[in-house]
């Protein structure tokens, strides 16, 4: 399940979207792993590697993040007054 999280959570707020995830067995639970890079379209970037440990890596390209986020209307929406600290 968590796996449909990372792109929904990557194209809601526009953002890159890492997961580091664990693998193997650790007191009698079995880890599969899983670690990847989501891009703020919700696009798998590197990874997922499953079963084995490994280095995921990614380019994170900054251009394609300010360009989602002018697309969205994210910022224009928001309520700073709903949240601001005295």
């Amino acid at each position: 399940m968590w796996d449909h999280l990372a792109f929904a959570r990557s194209l809601e707020h526009s953002v890159w979207y890492v997961i580091s995830s664990v693998v193997g067995t650790q007191k009698d639970e079995t880890y599969f792993g899983g670690s990847r890079v989501v891009s703020p379209l919700a696009q798998p970037t590197a990874g997922p590697i499953m079963g084995e440990e490994a280095l995921v890596t990614a380019d994170i390209d900054h251009t394609l993040t300010r360009t989602v986020r002018q697309s969205t209307r994210l910022l224009e929406t928001r309520r700073a007054d709903l949240y601001h600290l005295d």
